[in-house]
């Protein structure tokens, strides 16, 4: 089993790098919180961040589907964007971070397509896609700056926070397909992940796992098929429930909509930033 852990960013340089946020469309409507809460934590951590006023929608997984092409286009002017303002694009949704790690492997493997798809921004007064951005979800980022290298007043706050027992929920989306994770720096063993559970056990509390921290949510069956998404998403709670956790932790909103919409109250679901708001106040 391989323990690698993602190369910290927090003291690597002596200039830091340049974090844009790309929020997402969930969290910049429906789950509202969860974006206020990212900025709350990065303000406690002394984090800077870029906001991008001109992001769109990353496609959530479904517009390749429709026309890969149109997929590419799309988060090729979002990453086009994250370049003209920072280094590193920060992600808090698991389906934006798959969308645009996708777009972004295909593109920087494939010059004439890129060529393409640069003449077309271009033509709208758009910046090049030039591949020199990286895309980190947020959870490695508080993996450098609480577990690698904390400061020591957020080493006293963690320390002032209550034990819990806490069941991490990786979901399906942030971890695979194997072969483009293993290629990032923040690249871990697809099956048997650390950072989430180090990071819980950091700020104090015990991480419990099972079977299905890694399965899928059912989000993007909501509509469709919606008994299938609320027979994942119920087996998900109750395994969390049997481990005597008292929250479940998420690092994706999408997630956290799906999970939430299992009627229960012996766990609460939480996204991971918020958690740590609560924590970092």
């Amino acid at each position: 089993m391989s323990n690698k852990k993602p190369t910290s960013t927090a003291s690597s340089a002596a200039i830091s790098p340049r974090y844009v946020i790309f929020p997402g469309c969930v969290p910049s409507v429906a789950e509202r919180k969860v974006l206020r809460d990212f900025f709350r934590v990065a303000k406690r951590l002394a984090i800077p961040i870029i906001q991008e006023k001109a992001f769109s929608c990353c496609g959530g997984a479904h517009l390749q589907d429709i026309s890969v092409e149109k997929s590419l286009l799309l988060n090729a002017r979002n990453l086009a964007l994250a370049e003209q303002s920072g280094d590193i694009l920060i992600t808090i949704c698991n389906t934006c971070q798959l969308s645009l790690l996708e777009s972004k492997t295909y593109l920087d493997k494939h010059p004439q397509q890129l060529k393409e798809i640069n003449n077309i921004l271009a033509a709208e007064g758009l910046p090049p896609y030039t591949g020199k951005i990286q895309i980190r979800h947020f959870l490695y980022i508080l993996y450098d700056f609480i577990v690698a290298n904390p400061s020591p007043a957020i080493l006293e706050k963690i320390q002032q926070a209550p034990q819990q027992k806490i069941y991490p929920y990786y979901g399906c989306h942030l971890l695979r397909p194997s072969c483009m994770n293993q290629s990032q720096q923040d690249a871990e063993e697809t099956w048997s992940p650390q950072i989430f559970t180090q990071l819980i056990e950091a700020c104090g509390s015990e991480a419990v796992t099972g079977r299905l921290n890694l399965d899928c949510c059912g989000f993007h069956r909501v509509l469709t098929t919606p008994r299938t998404s609320t027979s994942l998403a119920q087996a998900i709670t109750d395994e969390a429930i049997a481990l005597e956790a008292s929250t479940l932790l998420t690092t994706c909103p999408l997630c956290k909509f799906s999970l939430s919409l299992v009627k229960q109250s012996k766990v609460k679901i939480l996204h991971v930033e918020e958690w740590l708001a609560r924590m970092l106040k």
